[in-house]
């Protein structure tokens, strides 16, 4: 019996303990890295659908001369030229996070107003595919567009410290 138990193999529990000790020390280290990601992502995302607006909105001004008349509280889609049900929508944002907060009616002297395109959400669809639930993404993403294209790091269109232009 004794000669049996010499050739058995195996692992010991404090081997075992070990690797699990490994195994949790990598996913404490890497959960902060996977949500810095994930922040990262939601922003390019919204980035490039506020480049889409302005790529319209630049192309209406190109082809009549001035930008289209936008009513301030209003969806972005529908109102601006180009920009159809769906065009917003992307894995974590839709149509309706995008709004005009502030603008003026096109005068003779000025091609437009200032506009101000805003997103606000929490930068979750409701798809049944995020990442993770509501509870555990980064706070609201705040984005801002003037209509010159400037894209402002909170949900207005106006330069401060704290308000910065990011491209």
């Amino acid at each position: 019996m004794k000669k049996f138990r010499m050739n058995q193999s195996g692992f010991t529990l404090i081997e075992l303990l070990v690797v699990i000790i490994i195994v949790a020390v990598l996913a404490a280290v890497g959960l902060p890295l996977l949500q810095g990601n994930i922040a990262r992502a939601r922003l390019s995302e919204v980035d490039a659908s506020l480049g889409t607006i302005r790529t319209n909105l630049r192309a209406y001004l190109a082809e009549f001369g001035k930008y289209p008349d936008i009513t301030a509280g209003s969806a972005v889609v529908g109102k601006v030229a180009g920009v159809s049900k769906g065009d917003l929508t992307g894995r974590w944002w839709d149509d309706d996070d995008f709004k005009i907060t502030s603008s003026s009616t096109p005068t003779a002297t000025a091609l437009s107003g200032p506009y101000c395109i805003a997103v606000k959400g929490d930068g979750d669809t409701g798809n049944a595919v995020d990442i993770a639930p509501k509870a555990a993404q980064v706070k609201d993403v705040l984005r801002a567009m003037d209509q010159d294209g400037n894209i402002y790091l909170e949900d207005n269109c106006t330069e401060s410290t704290t308000n910065k232009i990011i491209n």
